[in-house]
């Protein structure tokens, strides 16, 4: 697992090398071949000069057994204690070994592989295109917890580690992570030549992909450049910039990871009130981040910002720290918890770290849970298991070995050992006389005086929606600023284990790990060959068709964009990076989709049109092309009665912007054939996306679900329930946007065509005809809808929607508002199931996540239903309040 090779000159080399998994990952092999290394640096330390540590494998390390991780209960907490107790044990013997110490980083370095790194008094990193350096923890639920909290907090001070690293989930590039202060040094790809070695075992199949892997493969369109940063946020050298944080968060505060039957613990916006802070807090604003990778994300809306409870964190003693920090009990009741309101302004953290939707697009790495193994002594896994496991020491043979380390030994290696001959007095700036943590501790005056807005902030951040992985990771920075270093690891592992124990986090990593591992690994994707894709005719140029072209072209496709006129076809040109633009052709000619082997249809959601413009190119286009139409809601089966190939045609709906939202929806047809299937499903893979594949019927899966989305807030609005509680219900609740935000994005008039076509009748209907045809409000697109514009910005609710609120809707609880959300769009995704439109509860579960804004807490759609603990009585509940539409059989 690790190999360890001293060289004449006393520098030891120790090589991480997984012997079963394609990434390096924190599992008992990991975690007993570095006791065992340990020992044996100490015991040789007269003859050791210095250590390096790097990978065999073509990443560093990808981070924690997420397999592991999601099997623990409250049970295993002794036992989860004492294993975290050991990592972060040895990682502390390595940086105090007394030698200097190199992380020599040549490749991905996620989750505990940073950990690992920032354990060594030097890193150094690989800077190639696929090289990315982050905690994403908080995206699953979790923190870092073998020491990356404490280490972060105490290198770059509270601010910078919170809100460039530790709440953001970001993956960074090695040049960005180098001006965010956790990289120390890059390497030029030309100066380093190690290779991309194949796994010692079996080669993986998708099973055996970890999360960053699959990560690493979504759309590299999605994926901000250096000169597209999405948030302002501190760097390194400004310690200062205040992330308005917290001193009020503690570890019962966490608990909410054991609330997997109800939204996480929520304010009723009566309690939200607007304030200011003082000037001192004010004077501090985020300053712009170094660019980097950023999750992607759905239209924000807005928040008005409240507090958290909870005892003011102060100078403590280490024995008062250290009591304070046992795992919370869960909660019996299901209560929104009462907040008190802040002192907040948009200057100090609104753009900048954590918003809920990057905790739906990025993934911690982790382990396979069906690990292949070789022989070895048994060992005894971390929940008392016995398993097999490669010798400490080994994992390669002794001439692989010696191979290896002579082709890594060029740029990389030798910038490490040139560190470590000029640097033998090594040691981590906290270990050091006179440190003094970056931008001051709690108790420092300054920070004292922000301190009591940063958890207002958070909360601002997330709209509302009370996630205990955020929290706790604000809680376990602050407090363990406040003590010394060894207390402080104890405050993080006794918050991991919180979280470890919950059901949140299972949840998270269930849909965001396991689900997407197996939909991108091809789940749904029918067992037959085909061939890749060539030439891609794109039909229609306006924002969805420039988007799917763009995507594939950036993909390596040569694309053909066809419109009405040149002029039209040239918007797919409009903007982009030179390298791709030309790969793409815009026509108003047919003679130019000449041999196009893939056909997407773009055009207006009109079925006569869309089967108009497929018998335009059908003689032109290669004789066995694949028909694909973006359609987002028109059945697919009418769609391909106007070709005479339905078995080639399939509805493949993409999603709005194109190049940041990773979902593609493929949808089958009464007559699709398996090898469409198959060729669309590799299509999006090619292109980044993450594909599922659902059968037929109006509005498909997406569409269909987040429609009940939509009708829930109608029916609050028309039985007087005030329009801000409504899109408070559903921001509190988790979900990235309200529903009458999103009806104005979608257009209100666009719903009461809906409504007529499909023979709606009651509330939601007069609601929709009251907007549309009485006030004129169809929506955003002409800057008049649910909410007032200004400049194609929102600037407040319609104040008209005031007149619709009645002293019974005011008395609606809460909690039952999102409730019904969550519920409405659950018990609709069973009834997908249960008709056969969705295929699998994977997808069903992915899709909503990444698809159409599904609280990612709950796991997904169909895991929020399987998880809550009592689902059918309070849909029963539900339902004798509000209607039969929340009857479950």
């Amino acid at each position: 697992m690790i190999s360890y090779e001293r060289g004449a000159d006393g520098i030891v080399v120790l090589t991480i090398d997984d012997p079963v998994q394609h990434a390096n990952t924190m599992n008992d092999r990991y975690v007993n071949a570095m006791t065992a290394t340990m020992d044996r640096l100490e015991a040789e330390r007269d003859n050791v000069t210095g250590v390096i540590v790097t990978s065999a494998k073509s990443t560093f390390f990808a981070g924690g057994d997420l397999p592991l991780m999601s099997r623990a209960t409250r049970e295993d907490a002794p036992r989860l204690a004492a294993l975290l107790t050991t990592i972060k044990r040895d990682l502390r013997r390595l940086e105090t070994y007394g030698r200097p110490v190199v992380a020599a980083i040549n490749g991905a370095a996620l989750g505990g592989g940073l950990e690992i790194a920032l354990a060594c008094h030097y890193r150094i990193a690989l800077d190639t295109p696929d090289t990315r350096i982050g905690f994403p923890e908080v995206t699953l639920g979790l923190l870092p917890g073998a020491g990356g909290v404490t280490r972060t907090v105490r290198m770059l001070g509270l601010a910078p580690a919170l809100t460039t690293w530790l709440l953001t989930g970001r993956r960074l590039r090695p040049a960005d992570a180098v001006a965010a202060g956790l990289i120390d040094e890059l390497v030029p790809p030309t100066e380093a030549t190690h290779p991309a070695p194949q796994p010692t075992a079996a080669q993986p199949t998708a099973a055996h992909a970890t999360a960053a892997q699959l990560i690493a493969a979504q759309p590299t369109a999605a994926q901000p450049t250096a000169a597209q940063p999405t948030a302002a946020l501190p760097t390194a050298a400004q310690p200062t910039a205040a992330l308005p944080t917290a001193a009020h968060v503690t570890a019962a505060h966490v608990t909410s990871s054991q609330l997997p039957s109800t939204p996480p613990r929520t304010t009723p916006p009566s309690t939200l009130t607007e304030s200011t802070l003082t000037e001192s807090t004010r004077q501090h604003e985020p300053a712009a981040p170094p660019s980097g990778d950023q999750p992607t994300s759905t239209p924000p809306s807005t928040l008005r910002p409240s507090t958290l409870t909870g005892s003011t964190l102060t100078g403590s003693t280490r024995a008062e720290s250290t009591r304070q920090y046992e795992p919370a009990s869960p909660r019996s009741d299901a209560q929104p918890h009462s907040t008190t309101a802040s002192t907040l302004t948009p200057s100090t953290l609104t753009r900048s770290t954590l918003t809920r939707s990057t905790l739906t697009r990025s993934t911690l790495s982790g382990s396979t849970s069906a690990e292949s193994t070789r022989q070895g002594a048994a060992a005894t896994g971390p929940f008392g298991e016995r398993r097999p496991v490669a010798a400490a020491l080994s994992g390669t043979g002794a001439d692989e070995l010696r191979e290896r380390a002579g082709r890594i030994d060029t740029g990389l290696m030798g910038r490490a050992r040139a560190w470590i001959v000029a640097n033998p007095d090594a040691a981590q700036p906290w270990d050091r006389d006179g440190y003094r943590m970056p931008g001051g501790t709690p108790a420092s005056p300054k920070l004292a005086a922000q301190l009591p807005a940063f958890a207002a902030t958070l909360r601002k951040q997330l709209k509302g929606c009370r996630l205990p992985a955020p929290e706790a990771i604000l809680a376990t920075a602050v407090e363990g600023a406040q003590v010394d270093f060894e207390t402080a690891q104890t405050i993080e592992t006794r918050h991991l284990i919180t979280l470890l124990t919950g059901q949140i986090a299972k949840n998270m990593i269930g849909a965001l790990f396991s689900d997407l591992r197996a939909v991108n690994g091809g789940l749904a994707r029918p067992q037959v060959p085909v061939r890749a894709a060539v030439k891609v005719a794109v039909l229609g140029a306006g924002m969805m068709g420039a988007g799917i072209a763009y995507a594939c072209a950036r993909a390596g496709l040569d694309v053909v964009v066809k419109d009405v006129s040149l002029d039209a076809a040239r918007r797919a040109v409009a903007s982009g990076e030179p390298s791709v633009l030309a790969r793409i052709t815009p026509t108003a000619s047919l003679d130019d989709l000449a041999g196009a082997d893939v056909v997407i249809e773009a055009v207006f959601e009109d079925a006569d049109l869309k089967k108009s413009v497929f018998a335009d190119v059908l003689p032109v286009v290669a004789p066995d092309a694949l028909l694909a139409s973006n359609t987002s809601t028109l059945p697919i089966t009418d769609l391909a009665s106007g070709v005479d190939r339905p078995a080639d045609f399939i509805g493949m709906h993409f999603f709005s912007p194109v190049g940041k939202m990773p979902l593609l929806e493929i949808v089958a047809g009464a007559r699709t054939g398996d090898e469409a299937i198959a060729r669309a499903f590799d299509l999006g893979r090619r292109i980044g996306k993450t594909p599922i594949v659902v059968n037929d019927g109006r509005g498909f899966f997406t569409s269909r679900v987040i429609g009940k989305f939509v009708d829930e807030a109608l029916l609050m609005l028309a039985a007087g329930v005030p329009a801000p509680m409504v899109e408070q219900a559903a921001l509190q609740a988790g979900y990235p946007t309200g529903p009458l935000a999103l009806a104005d994005e979608v257009s209100i008039a666009l719903l009461q065509r809906i409504h007529r076509a499909s023979g709606v009748q009651g509330p939601s209907k007069d609601l929709v005809d009251f907007m549309v045809d009485e006030h004129g409000r169809p929506g955003r697109a002409v800057g008049r809808g649910f909410y007032a514009y200004a400049e194609s910005r929102r600037t407040g609710l319609w104040t008209g929607l005031a007149e619709l609120a009645t002293r019974p809707g005011r008395e609606v609880p809460f909690e039952d508002l999102q409730e019904r959300f969550l519920f409405s769009e659950a018990i609709d995704a069973r009834k997908c199931l249960a008709e056969g439109v969705l295929r699998t509860a994977e997808d069903g579960n992915v899709g909503s996540i990444l698809g159409i804004g599904f609280p990612a807490w709950t796991g997904g759609v169909l895991r929020y239903a399987t998880q809550h603990r009592d689902f059918a009585g309070r849909a029963r509940q539900l339902a004798d309040r509000y209607g039969d539409r929340f009857a479950v059989a």
